[in-house]
């Protein structure tokens, strides 16, 4: 793994995960904390390779002690909690993660229709975000 005192000029570091892992985040936030002469800012994003790479971003804290938070959704994109009934859930209630917007490739998987119907369906939010009529069970 990189040593942060080995880019003593880096301002920001962005890492991309499907999840993060907490002592990769530890480990940049700490030494940022403890250097904050460095000015460096760590960023942890999100998102499917099925919505273009990147749908959630956010400012890494050093003082996260359980899980990396994949941040807030960029613009255009929306990402959902849902319920098995594509319902969103309350605050805190465990569901899944969907992504829509125009990252979300139109056309599913290519060569795999059964696949493509089980994880890009159409959007029951698209009333609210019209541009974004196909989510992503990510």
């Amino acid at each position: 793994m990189m040593n942060p005192a080995d880019y003593p000029h880096l301002r920001v570091l962005q890492l991309d995960a499907e999840a993060c892992p907490l002592h990769v985040a530890s480990k940049w936030t700490q030494w940022s904390k403890q250097h904050p002469e460095q000015g460096l800012v760590v960023l942890n994003s999100y998102g499917p390779t099925e919505a273009a790479v990147m749908t959630d971003i956010g400012i890494m804290q050093a003082e996260w002690t359980e899980r990396v938070s994949i941040g807030r959704t960029i613009p255009n994109m929306k990402t959902y909690i849902l319920n098995d009934r594509h319902e969103l859930i309350l605050e805190g209630a465990i569901g899944s993660i969907w992504v829509a917007g125009p990252g979300v490739s139109p056309s599913g998987y290519w060569n795999q229709p059964d696949l493509t119907s089980q994880k890009f369906v159409p959007n029951p939010f698209v009333s609210v975000h019209p541009d974004a009529p196909i989510m992503y069970d990510t």
